[in-house]
C-alpha cells in the first residue's frame, strides 16, 4: 500500500500545469510605451536638476506616464492572415488589418 501511495504522490507533483497569461500587447507598441517612459523619467530628471517647481513635475510625470500607458494599450498588430473586429461600447465599429491600427483602449 505504501508503494502505491509514493507511486500516487510522485505522479502528483510530476503532473503539474502551468497557465500561461497572454496580455495580447505587441512588441512595437511595448517599445514605443517604454520610450515614451524613459523620456518621462529623463524629463523629470532633467527638470528637476533645472530647479522647476515639484507640482510641474509631478503634472508632467502624470500626463507622459498616461500617454505611455495609450500608447502601450491602444497601437495594435493584425498579422497577414489575421482581421481584428474593433468594438465600440459592445457594437461593431468595423473591420482593421492586416497591419498597425489604433484603437481607444478604454472605449
Amino acid at each position: 500500500m505504501s508503494a502505491n501511495t509514493a507511486l500516487l504522490g510522485r505522479n502528483l507533483r510530476t503532473r503539474s500545469t502551468t497557465v500561461s497569461v497572454n496580455p495580447r500587447i505587441n512588441g512595437v507598441a511595448a517599445t514605443v510605451s517604454g520610450m515614451v517612459f524613459l523620456i518621462c523619467i529623463f524629463g523629470a530628471i532633467w527638470m528637476d536638476m533645472a530647479g522647476i517647481n515639484d507640482g510641474i513635475i509631478g503634472v508632467y510625470f502624470a500626463i507622459t506616464l498616461l500617454l505611455s500607458s495609450y500608447f502601450l494599450f491602444a497601437l495594435k498588430i493584425a498579422n497577414q492572415w489575421e482581421k481584428a473586429v474593433v468594438l465600440r461600447f459592445g457594437k461593431f465599429h468595423g473591420l482593421q488589418g492586416p497591419g498597425m491600427f489604433w484603437i481607444i483602449p478604454v472605449v
